[in-house]
């Protein structure tokens, strides 16, 4: 569980991200999810749009993707999801030690 000034960070690492996903017409199928995963463990904070032909509404992909993948939901904006999760590998663990130092100094 992420407190207000770990999110804050977060939000503000992801604020002049681009989105490196898009959930198009074919939805949320096997092979996105697998995308989102992987970018997820490499990148550890991912931005994800939901184009408007996409037959699912943003909310309804949070789910479907946190369900599956459980990571931790940063903020949504429109069309735009934002999500973070821990990577695994230690040399991905970038923003992650960031995150955690604040944790630690009990901001």
């Amino acid at each position: 569980m992420l407190i207000n000034k770990q999110k804050k960070a977060i939000k503000k690492a992801a604020h002049h991200e681009k989105a490196i996903l898009q959930i198009g017409k074919n939805g949320l199928k096997d092979e996105l999810m697998e995308q989102i995963d992987q970018a997820l463990e490499k990148r550890e904070l991912v931005k994800i749009s939901v184009l408007q032909n996409a037959g699912i509404e943003t909310d309804q992909a949070l789910e479907a993707i946190d369900q599956t993948l459980a990571p931790q939901f940063v903020y949504s904006i429109g069309h735009t999801i934002v999500l973070y999760r821990t990577s695994s590998e230690e040399k991905n663990q970038k923003l992650s030690k960031e995150i955690r130092a604040l944790k630690n100094k009990g901001v």
